[in-house]
Parts: C-alpha cells; structure tokens; sequence
C-alpha cells in the first residue's frame, strides 16, 4: 500500500463590507454586514485552536487580503461602525422602534438547527417572532428584557466552540440560557473582542512554527479572469448573453496579484508561494499574471483539469491516476481539488456522525493508496474556512478535531503542505477557462442583473481612468470582488440582497468622492430588480390538468414549471421547514394553471385558517388570487384599480392533497408574469415566497417554443 499525501487548502473570504462614511470631518469606517467579526469570534478563531491543539496537523489556510484587512479593523481600535455589533452593545431599554424591528429581522439569521435551537431561550423568542415580516408590528410582543437575552443569546450563538468549553464564564453564560444582566453581555463582548484580536497572533504563531502554510487570493477576490476580459466567459458558455461592453483591465488583474502577495509577506515575514483564485477562476492569461508576479503554485478544480485535458477523470466517483497529481502552466504549478472529498466536507458530513464522516474520510483514501500501490498519491482537498460549519454540531469541532487526529495516527497518509511538493508536475499545453461552479463563470456574469453589474463597473471604471486618487483606485478594486456579482441575478437568494447591492454601488460612489468629484446619479438606481428565477423544472409545453385536488396521473403536471419552495427557508434565515413545498405553472385550454404543494396534506392548512395570497403583475395589469378554506374552498380574482383591488371573478379551484386553480389567459396578456405569494393566518403574514421581490415566469409564447427542455 503506497502512503498517500493529503493537503488542505480553507479558504478564508470575505467581501468588503465596509465604505468609507464621507464627512466633513473626515473618513470613518461604516461597516454594512458583520459577517467579519462574526465568523472571527468563530469559525476563523476556532480552526486555528483545533491545528494549534492536534500534533502533527499540517494545513494551509488561504487568507484573502481584504478579510485580514478587515480582521485588523476591529481588532485594532480603529474608528470603526458596524450597526450589528452596536445592536448588540446597545443597552437594551435605550433601544427605539426602529433598532427592536431592526434586531428582530437579523439576530435569527442564524442555522436553526445547530445555533438556535441548542437554546430553549433563544427557540422560545424565535417561535414569537415567527417569520420575518411585519416586524414593526411585532416589537409590542417582546420586552426589554426579552431584548437583552435576545442580544446575548445571538452573540453566543456566533461565539467560539472551544471557548464555550474551556472558559468557565462563557460556558456558565450558556447553560445559564436566559435572563441576563447588562453587565454579562458587557463582559462576553469583551471576550469577543479579544478572540477576534487574537486571530491575526495565531495565524503567525501557527505558520513559524510549521503547522501552517499561508497562502492568499488577488486582493479583493475577483474573478481574474472576467478583469482580463469578460468575453472569455464565452469560451466556457457561448449561449449566455454578455454586457454590451466589456470590461478588459489587465493592469487591475496584475495589481489585485501584486497587492495580495505583498500584503500578506507584510504580516506574516513571507511571501505566499501560493494562491488559491478567487473561486478557482482560472485561464491561460490569468495564470501567466500570477507568474509574473511570482506565483509558484495555485489550485484549480478537477473539471478543470478535465475539460483542459479533454478526458473523463472519474469512473462512478473513483478519481483515474491523472487526478493525483500536479500539473505545469507556464512556470506556475496547478493541483486540482478532489472534488468528492472537498464537496464532502462543505455539504455532506454534517449530516454524519463524527466518527462515521471520518470513516467514510479514510476509507476514501485507503482505497487510492491500495489502487495505486508504490505511486506517490497527492490528494488536495479545497474548501470554503468558514461556511461549512454552522451546519455541523458545535460548528464542526468534533468532527475536525476526529479527522486531524485520525489523519496524523494514520499508517497510510500524511499531511503535506503544497509549498513542499517537490514532484515534477506533467505540463499541460491548455488550460481550458473557468471555476470551480460548472467549470463557467455564469454564477458572475451572464444574467441581467449580472451583466448591469459590469456595466456599472466598466462606466466607471473608465472616467475615472486617470483621474482617480489611490485611495479612489482602492474602491474600483474592492467594486471588482466577485460577491456582488454572486448575489447579483436570480440564482442566490439572500435576506442581505439589497445590503449587496448598495455596498456594491457605494464602492463606486466613493471612488468619484474620493477623487474630488460628483458621482453620477445613475449609481443611485438599485441594480437588484427583485425578481427571483429559479426552476426545479423548466415549463416544457401546454397542460390540461384535471382540477381535482390530487395527482390524478403522472404526466398531467409533467410539462408544467417548478419552483423549489423549500429554498427560501432553512437556507441564509435558518428557519425551520417552510410550509409550502413547491409551485407549479403552465398554460392550456386557454387558461393560466397554478398548483401549491405542501409538506402535507394542503387542506389542512386551509382548514387551520391560513389564507393564500398570489400577486400577479402582466401587461393587463395588477391582480390578486385570494383562496380561502371556510366555510368552503374559494378562488377569487382581484384586479388592482385607483380605489385598490376589485373583485373580477370566481375562479375554478381544488384541493386536496394539493391546490389547483386556474386563471383564464385573457387576464395574463402575452408577456412576462411577474408573481409573488403569501400565506396568512389571522390577519399575519407567516410566510412569502421569494422572500423579497417576484418570481419572473416566461411568457405563454416562450414556453410553448419547442427548444424548452425537462
């Protein structure tokens, strides 16, 4: 049996959610999202520990620049605002209207299962909110001290694993549960503090003494090669529209590279030999940059050594020889991620058992080292730092500290760092261009929403060219990170869509003001059109269903489309499950077909007094579906008029096991519908689907095409 090698690469990210507060009086740090300091008292805190307390763990942690940028910010004193952590420090009976609405929709954006559920206290004052919506109207139900237990229980919900075992105050703070005093939450704020102030010491400590290897991504994390030239987005997917004009900036490519690698030799005493791009973008000409500026090794996705070598590398999961190793590029060393394993651990194991998640970890790599007996193995295993663990008991502490500890016991696999990696890697004549997400950049470009984005960035970008200050330069680099262009489009849903879009934009803003000049008003219009579009199943044809309440047979909804319900909850909000499941739609016999499903029985909803609302906007105008289970199940359409919504018709429903109703197409007209809906109960809203915003469903005349495909 051959020992296999394997090297862990965590990516640690974070957007720049902080903007420069323009003031008469000079610049203060605003920051707009927490997610920083939050995952800093945490997960970024707490993976430092469990490689500090293992022996023999050797990892690499990749830090993004701008997340160690803004780590130092609130570790450092410096004038810093960021209104989550002064909702936490506010004191509880100062808190206005407004900050208790504020705290209500935010402090439960946490994974109910592992962060809020743990806490009786903190499921309690989650069941009394219920969904956020309405919140202003909510704040009557909750009391100052319900606000101050509020305030602590999300901090520790957010707080370090490991001190939650090792320190006496913050564990007794936990099993204490509720009823807090000021002076408490005064004192695990200031613990918090310090954790976050210690991440930055440890990452040193960690790399001196040879458990650690740093690597880095382009300063602001964007997607290298989209800088170099958007059109090679049409080398990986040639159907997806593109911006009208591109945006190619080479030099920014080059200086998000220099940036990155002198930032981190500037805090750590070295310059990384290696980067991870941001979201394993790769192409030819961004691989040669990072050479240029003295990148010996980075890592890419297998799919993309696949697509590079034009081979399939896997046989029913089982990796072929080739993907075992690394590879040359013009100077640069590439090694390409296990996918299995790495997808394992970001969205897998949580639902494992420690001890079997590990298992099944092992057992992986026992079979390479017997398949390939006497070769030398490298097996890179690439993932997000922090994103995987709110979805793992104790935030994945257990099963980390079981795999390290398994790993350095093991007769058969050692650590390794990349930077060691002494073999010849096989050189590659291409690199075929894209990311770890479909081998594409589609999740960054390509959408409405998306290619706005870029002509924003690309307007700008070019009448500010010579007339920028660095500090001005700053901000059109931090505008170029990939996350707006993630949250921007219809395929990412987010509580936190709008905040995207303003910081996107205020990056911008600031660029002109930073510069000493008027920014132009069309950078105060919201790119993000709140419209979501996601399809479990693209509409393929007409329908006639049988409006009977149940699935009569298999194919009378076969052709329809389907959304995903369940999506909206228990994803980013962390609620439990939602109580629709999904939406059907489709047109025939002249009518507009729409069908709900639940996670039951949908008549007993109805029966339980829920009231479902859709929203309708088409080219005829603005209506609403009202349907009703008492005292008998009703349909009624509504049109929107200057007096608000009249009654138009009576519409044929059923329901059952599921709800079908029809609408005539002579209310729909031809175009776009644009629906959103809602369930009520009593008078209150309990869930909306999307969350914000309309679902865009395709015109009657697109859907009947013949190139729409199950």
């Amino acid at each position: 049996m051959s020992r296999t090698k394997v090297l862990f690469l965590w990516h640690m990210h974070q957007p720049l959610y902080r903007i420069p507060e323009l003031r008469k009086d000079g610049l203060k740090k605003l920051y707009r999202l927490p997610w920083v300091f939050l995952h800093g008292i945490r997960e970024y805190y707490d993976m430092l520990r469990i490689v500090d307390e293992v022996p023999g763990v050797k990892v690499c942690f990749n830090i993004v620049p701008v997340l160690l940028e803004q780590i130092e910010d609130y570790s450092g004193g410096e004038a810093v605002r960021d209104v989550f952590v002064e909702m936490i420090e506010k004191d509880p009976d100062s808190l206005i209207e407004r900050d208790r609405a504020f705290i209500l929709r935010n402090f439960f954006a946490l994974n109910y299962e592992t962060q809020i559920k743990l806490y009786p206290r903190f499921r309690e004052l989650y069941d009394r909110r219920g969904k956020p919506f309405d919140l202003e109207s909510k704040v009557k139900r909750f009391s100052t001290k319900d606000f101050l237990d509020l305030q602590v229980l999300f901090l520790l919900a957010n707080f370090s694993e490991v001190e939650k075992e090792r320190d006496e105050f913050v564990s007794g703070l936990a099993q204490k549960g509720r009823d807090f005093s000021v002076e408490e939450k005064e004192e695990l704020m200031a613990r918090a503090r310090s954790l976050i102030s210690s991440v930055v010491p440890l990452l040193k400590k960690l790399q001196d003494e040879g458990k650690l290897e740093i690597s880095t991504t382009p300063y602001y994390h964007p997607i290298l090669p989209l800088l170099m030239d958007t059109d090679v987005a049409r080398f990986s997917n040639p159907y997806r529209p593109l911006p009208a004009e591109k945006f190619s900036f080479p030099q920014d490519a080059y200086e998000q590279v220099k940036r990155a690698l002198e930032f981190i030799e500037s805090r750590f005493g070295r310059k990384p030999s290696g980067m991870w791009p941001a979201e394993g973008a790769v192409s030819e000409e961004a691989i040669k940059i990072m050479g240029e500026a003295g990148v010996k090794w980075i890592a890419a996705d297998e799919g993309i050594l696949e697509r590079s070598l034009e081979l399939g590398l896997r046989s029913e999961g089982f990796p072929a020889k080739e993907l075992l190793r690394p590879y040359e590029f013009s100077g640069v060393r590439i090694f390409f991620r296990d996918r299995v394993l790495s997808d394992r651990i970001g969205f897998v194991y949580n639902r494992m058992s420690p001890e079997d998640a590990v298992r099944d970890f092992l057992e992986y790599l026992r079979s390479l080292s017997e398949a390939y007996v006497g070769e030398e193995l490298y097996v890179p295993v690439v993932l997000d730092g922090e994103n995987p663990w709110p979805y793992y008991p104790r935030g994945g502490l257990d099963f980390l500290r079981r795999l390290y500890s398994r790993l350095a016991e093991s007769s058969f696999v050692d650590f390794s760092f990349f930077e060691e990696v002494e073999v010849e890697g096989e050189s590659l004549s291409r690199v075929f261009p894209g990311s770890w997400i479909k081998q594409d950049f589609s999740t960054w470009i390509g959408s409405e929403e998306k290619n706005r984005a870029w002509g924003y960035l690309v307007k700008v970008r070019r009448e500010l060219e010579g007339r920028m200050t660095p500090e001005a330069y700053s901000e059109i680099l931090a505008a170029e990170g990939s996350d707006w262009f993630w949250w921007y489009g219809e395929d990412h849903p987010s509580l936190y869509a709008r905040e995207f879009d303003e910081i996107f934009r205020g990056h911008l803003i600031a660029a002109y003001r930073l510069s000493g000049l008027e920014h132009p008003l069309f950078l105060e219009k919201c790119i993000r059109q709140e419209k979501f579009v996601s399809f479990r199943r693209f509409p393929a044809g007409p329908v006639s269903p049988v409006l009977d309440g149940r699935i009569t047979d298999y194919f009378e909804w076969l052709s329809a489309g389907e959304i995903d319900l369940t999506q909206f909850y228990g994803g980013e909000e962390g609620q439990g499950e939602s109580l629709l499941s999904a939406l059907f739609f489709g047109y025939g016999d002249g009518r507009f077909y729409l069908r709900l499903d639940s996670q039951g029985k949908f008549a007993e909803l109805l029966e339980e007094g829920y009231v479902i609302r859709l929203y309708l906007c088409n080219q005829k105008g603005e209506f609403l579906i009202a349907v009703r289970g008492f005292p008998e199940v009703r349909a009624q359409l509504y049109s929107r008029g200057g007096e608000g919504f009249s009654e138009l018709a009576e519409l044929d429903i059923s329901c059952e096991r599921i709800l079908e109703l029809a609408v005539p197409t002579e209310h729909m007209g031809e175009g776009e519908q644009e629906l959103y809906l809602v369930l009520e109960r009593e008078g209150e809203v309990v869930e909306r689907y999307p969350l914000s915003g309309f679902f865009a469903l395709p015109p009657r005349a697109e859907i009947e095409k013949e190139d729409w495909i199950l």
